[in-house]
């Protein structure tokens, strides 16, 4: 899980990542590797939407997203992440298909008995193929939304939905390396009510 000191992936590192994606020798290596990316860059993001003190950056850690806090799971930092309004609809749906990969790569000995992880298993072509649903790809700007077709016209097929899954991967970890990056710089740190209190009456005074 991404915590503990873990996160801060900024575009290098993203990049060595996503090279280790692209030579994954094995189809539950991909899975694994893609959701650690990716709950990485979850943490990344809430923290950025956290207050930036010293002094409360152990209880964040520990008591946020420690193992027993409100952010301890990947599937928690994505909910999190969509009903606070950081990630779109089409993000969030992208990262549960990436959470249930994750799963069966990282949790179990396969997709069904006697079976390893495999892209062209029917169960994962089926979830995949349907990452970008046709009412959310309606709402993308005509230029988008004809790359994207492009796009998975030319990576995805029935037998096997490996490379359309590397491409939303890496399409959701741009997403959120630019959210991170746009809180961290329009991080606001509320004030005291009494801080607000003597500012209003000294620009009061300053008026009269």
């Amino acid at each position: 899980m991404a915590r503990y000191g873990c996160g801060g992936i900024d575009i290098k590192r993203f990049n060595l990542i996503s090279d280790e994606i692209n030579a994954a020798p094995t189809d539950r290596h991909l899975g694994v590797i893609a959701g650690v990316l990716l709950e990485n860059l979850l943490y990344d993001l809430l923290s950025s939407f956290l207050i930036d003190d010293p002094l409360y950056a152990k209880e964040q850690e520990d008591e946020i997203f420690g193992s027993y806090g409100p952010l301890a799971t990947f599937g928690l930092k994505i909910k999190m992440a969509f009903h606070l309004g950081l990630i779109s609809e089409i993000e969030y749906n992208l990262l549960r298909i990436v959470k249930f990969v994750r799963d069966r790569s990282a949790h179990s000995l396969g997709l069904e008995e006697q079976a390893p992880v495999d892209f062209s298993h029917q169960e994962l072509v089926n979830k995949i193929r349907d990452a970008f649903p046709p009412k959310w790809v309606k709402m993308l700007p005509v230029e988008r939304r004809k790359a994207l077709e492009e796009q998975r016209q030319k990576l995805f097929t029935s037998e096997n939905s490996k490379e359309w899954f590397k491409y939303f991967v890496h399409y959701i970890s741009l997403c959120l390396l630019v959210r991170k990056d746009y809180f961290v710089e329009h991080r606001v740190v509320p004030k005291d009510i009494n801080e607000d209190v003597d500012e209003d009456k000294t620009e009061d005074a300053e008026n009269t």
